[in-house]
């Protein structure tokens, strides 16, 4: 795919990347969460919800690269960030004062704490360090007993009180680790967790009746208030679909746990779903709808690569055609927007809105953004691996040259740019983005070796959730 000088290039462009980021952190202190990439200042609030986005590339990285810096750099500070911030209760501190930075207690986000989960399976997987694994099993042994009411997963719990809404983006995540964990740890307990948190996301009438996933609410008697307080709050009716990640984070959990069980009934579910995204959520210009019900014109290239990338773990472990089909179309359509640089702008055109956003790549036509780049490049590789069409593959190629071409500013990168005006939209960068990043060289590195990045070991660690 890459002249051998070219992936020396890589490997040195990724480790000035990486010395650079290092050494913007204060030492023996957990990563902050932005990134001046003009200054070189690391601040914000510390990254502890970013944990699964982090460490586990720097370590992997060190070990690919012979770099024990990065390997040592990764081991010890992912277990200062565990020592610093999983309470008592095994759940992990998230909410920090606004200028103080101090970790507020008896306050946990499930939401920003789902990272948490995958980091530290993933930190095991690698090392094979009992601490990650512990930490894990206590993580979800919190989640149990804390955050569940009426076997759904609670969105917050603040002292005493849980927040009455709940998510497919981040039940589908801890679906998905807590089979990893029931793995790992010989637990079948964590493996019936997966289970029984799947339940009310396949048996209720929304999806029976719809295909799809809706935002849900824990209780049927506080519904109607609920449902109030969350339009209010997000611009959307609590039973409405949200493809990304509120969906597709689910898809993932429940492929896992068919990869276990190899299920029927999860089959029939995975068939339900791709029949949906195909009548309701599939646009005429061959992309989906982020947003359903309405007309929402709603559509962005860091959903749908994860849309794709759902489709194609349906292909895996059941061999449906039609869900890589389906894949194909929707990526071809993304890459035929490509840009003479090879980026793809995050929008083909601007649209209206319920949602309230700030994220200006999905405001306004032209601007390219870092993480969907690196995601939707992967996703392409491994499309490319299981269609045996090598387009995917140049679309790829082509959209590296343009993050390192374009996106490149000094030894790190800006994470918007703009491709009309060639100019970057600003200069801070969410640390995470960086790190990410390096997911889309180790595949190139798996691949140079003649590897499939569609191993189950590639499979888990590549994966954008």
């Amino acid at each position: 795919m890459f002249a051998k000088n070219r992936l020396l290039f890589f490997e040195k462009r990724m480790d000035k990347m990486l010395e650079t980021l290092l050494e913007s952190f204060e030492s023996g202190e957990v990563p902050r969460c932005f990134i001046d990439v003009k200054s070189g200042k690391n601040f914000g609030q510390p990254t502890v919800s970013d944990f699964g986005d982090c460490f586990p590339f720097v370590w992997y990285w060190g070990k690919v690269r012979g770099r024990n810096d990065f390997v040592e750099w990764a081991e010890s500070t992912s277990k200062i960030s565990i020592r610093q911030f999983q309470a008592g209760n095994g759940l992990f501190l998230t909410k920090f004062g606004e200028r103080d930075f101090e970790a507020k207690k008896n306050y946990f986000d499930a939401d920003k704490m789902s990272d948490v989960s995958l980091g530290l399976n993933l930190m095991y997987q690698l090392t094979k360090d009992e601490f990650y694994l512990k930490s894990c099993a206590d993580f979800f042994d919190g989640l149990s007993s804390e955050m569940i009411s009426n076997n759904f997963i609670c969105y917050k719990k603040s002292n005493w009180i849980k927040w009455p809404v709940s998510n497919g983006k981040f039940t589908g995540l801890y679906i998905e680790e807590a089979v990893n964990l029931s793995n790992y740890s010989k637990n079948k307990k964590y493996f019936e967790f997966a289970e029984k948190s799947s339940e009310p996301w396949i048996e209720n009438s929304f999806f029976k009746e719809n295909g799809l996933f809706s935002f849900a609410s824990t209780s049927r008697i506080l519904k109607p208030v609920i449902g109030l307080i969350f339009k209010k709050e997000t611009g959307l009716p609590i039973d409405s679909v949200m493809l990304t990640k509120s969906n597709v984070n689910l898809i993932f959990g429940l492929v896992k746990v068919y990869d276990s069980s190899k299920s029927d009934f999860l089959e029939n579910v995975f068939e339900k779903w791709v029949n949906a995204l195909e009548q309701k959520m599939l646009m005429g210009e061959g992309v989906f709808r982020a947003l359903w019900p309405g007309d929402w014109k709603v559509h962005y290239l860091g959903g749908d690569h994860a849309v794709i990338d759902a489709l194609l773990e349906i292909y895996k472990v059941t061999g449906k055609k039609e869900a890589l089909n389906l894949a194909e179309s929707v990526a071809s359509a993304w890459l035929s927007k490509a840009d003479k640089s090879g980026l793809i702008p995050e929008i083909f055109f601007e649209y209206s809105s319920p949602l309230k956003i700030s994220n200006p790549s999905m405001e306004k036509k032209f601007i390219s953004r870092l993480d969907s780049q690196t995601d939707f490049l992967v996703v392409l590789l491994k499309l490319s691996e299981l269609s045996g069409n090598k387009k995917y593959a140049r679309g790829a190629a082509k959209i590296l040259e343009g993050i390192l071409g374009a996106h490149s500013f000094k030894n790190l990168f800006v994470e918007y740019y703009n491709i009309k005006t060639g100019k970057p939209e600003n200069f801070v960068v969410e640390t995470k983005f960086l790190f990410l990043l390096l997911k889309v060289f180790i595949a190139i590195e798996e691949m140079a070796k003649g590897n499939k990045i569609n191993s189950p070991f590639m499979n888990e660690l590549l994966r954008d959730r």
